[in-house]
């Protein structure tokens, strides 16, 4: 059992296409400007609903506080559905995470997409129905850890979704760790945090960025 779930899995199968998709070059949307920060197409396949709701049904039980879950647009309903139905928790609005220049969707013509969506649920009882008032967006730079440009998120991101949700000392799992980020954050703010990572290229850079020396930020209490 652990105090909450926050990862980032697989997104749905239009942003999946959409990154792998390359133009005649054989490149990728985003690496025609700056080659070197070209993203290497997913090598993992797309969830869809039955995914998000065997995920769901799997962990129920094992959560005891906040989920806080990142998707694609197109898979937000999923999640929102299998949080309230199959874990009876209380789920809230979509969140967006806004990341300025990094292109959720890579391909195609129109706007790139600069959000993700933060799907965050709570059991109904307290004290998580008065955990009190959170953010409504997340706003900041993309990601410029050269070890996390395979779908990254910025370590600041993700340590202030660490310090909302969770408090000192609470046992955080990331089921779909990718790079560490989340269990980086967690370190740095007092947390204890457990992933599993099933991209080999993608574990041994989280395991590089989990041996770098490290300051813990003693001033992050939680919300």
């Amino acid at each position: 059992e652990v105090d909450a779930l926050i990862c980032d899995p697989p997104y749905g199968v239009r942003t999946h296409t959409a990154n792998g998709s390359a133009n005649r070059f054989g490149r990728t949307a985003g690496s025609l400007r700056d080659p070197g920060k070209a993203k290497r197409p997913i090598t993992y396949a797309h969830w869809d609903d039955f995914d998000v709701a065997h995920f769901v049904s799997a962990w129920r039980g094992r959560v005891q506080g906040w989920w806080a879950v990142m998707t694609s647009h197109d898979l937000a309903p999923a999640w929102e559905q299998a949080l309230d139905e199959t874990a009876g928790l209380y789920v809230f609005a979509p969140v967006p995470c806004v990341l300025r220049g990094m292109s959720v969707r890579l391909g195609g013509d129109g706007p790139s997409s600069w959000t993700v969506w933060l799907i965050v649920a709570r059991p109904r009882h307290a004290p998580y129905s008065k955990w009190g008032t959170l953010p409504g967006a997340y706003t900041m730079g993309a990601v410029t850890d050269p070890d996390s440009r395979i779908g990254g998120k910025p370590e600041k991101l993700m340590r202030a979704i660490v310090s909302d949700y969770t408090r000192p000392g609470d046992l955080i799992v990331d089921p779909c760790g990718g790079h560490a980020t989340t269990l980086l954050a967690a370190r740095a703010l007092g947390r204890r945090a457990i992933g599993c990572e099933m991209d080999a290229e993608a574990y041994e850079a989280g395991a590089r960025r989990l041996a770098r020396p490290y300051s813990p930020d003693l001033f992050a209490g939680g919300a």
